[in-house]
């Protein structure tokens, strides 16, 4: 491979907002197919949220199950 094959992209919010949210696309698009190919495990989303007594969320944690584990995006 030559050094043209390849050229990278750093984005900053909110400027980049939209290459950002297709980079990020594409690449769990990528790792996604591979794992489920490799393992034939399929992440699964997860979202347990806290609610005040007037049911506002008031913190939580978002993430995704793979097998057995459970990976923590935001807390």
């Amino acid at each position: 491979m030559g050094g043209d094959d390849f050229s990278f992209q750093i984005c900053t919010m909110p400027g980049d907002l939209k290459s950002i949210e297709e980079g990020r696309e594409a690449v769990l698009e990528g790792l996604s197919s591979f794992n489920e190919n490799k393992t034939s495990f399929v992440p699964k989303g997860i979202s347990v949220f806290m609610r005040d007594r007037k049911n506002r969320v008031v913190g939580g944690v978002v993430g995704y199950t793979f097998g057995d584990w459970l990976h923590v995006g935001l807390l």
